[in-house]
Formats: C-alpha cells, sequence, structure tokens
C-alpha cells in the first residue's frame, strides 16, 4: 500500500505522471505553515519560477514545443519576454492559491 493510498487518498495519472489526491481538508495550522513557508520563497519568486519550467523543460523536452519561446535556448531562453512573463505569471498563480487556502473546496 502506498503513502497516499494509506492516507486515504487516491492515485490518478496525469499525463503519464502519477498524482495523488487527498480529500481531506487542510488544518488551520497546515494552513498557515504553508503560508509561512511561501512567504519565505518570496523574494527568490522570479528565479524559482524560471528553475521549475527549467527542470519540466529537462524531464519533459516536448512540453517546451508548446510555448511561443519553444526555439529559445540557453540565455536567449533565460532573456525571453515571454518566457519570463510566464513564469513570473505561473509563479503568481501559485501564490493566490496558497494565500486563499482558507477558500478551498474539496470536491470529488
Amino acid at each position: 500500500m502506498t503513502y497516499t493510498e494509506k492516507m486515504g487518498g487516491t492515485i490518478s495519472h496525469c499525463g503519464g505522471y502519477k498524482t495523488a489526491h487527498n480529500h481531506e481538508q487542510l488544518t488551520e495550522t497546515e494552513i498557515r505553515i504553508i503560508q509561512t513557508t511561501w512567504a519565505k520563497l518570496e523574494p527568490q519568486a522570479d528565479q524559482i519560477g524560471v528553475d521549475i519550467y527549467l527542470k519540466i523543460f529537462e524531464m519533459v523536452p516536448v512540453a517546451k514545443q508548446l510555448f511561443p519561446f519553444r526555439d529559445a535556448v540557453g540565455e536567449e531562453l533565460l532573456k525571453h519576454p515571454y518566457f519570463k512573463g510566464h513564469t513570473k505569471r505561473f509563479f503568481n498563480a501559485i501564490r493566490m492559491a496558497v494565500f486563499n487556502l482558507e477558500a478551498l473546496e474539496v470536491s470529488d
């Protein structure tokens, strides 16, 4: 039995990768821990967004073909305005989710 199954969650496949789903709501303490930890990442937001996308493109190279900066590499990619904008929007979307965890609704 996997950890996710022990915790009452389910596992589904998303794009060939397993994703875990646990349908229990977060406690106030867990929300506070997540939000406090996230706040510590804020000063590095731009670099974290870049690092996440570079890792995605390393793990799933075909994913890069979905973006207008598909042909950019190296320094050209890092300076590409669409790449920079996308990584910032991604980080901001996560930020919004983290700071609105209290409003999270769980559905099956």
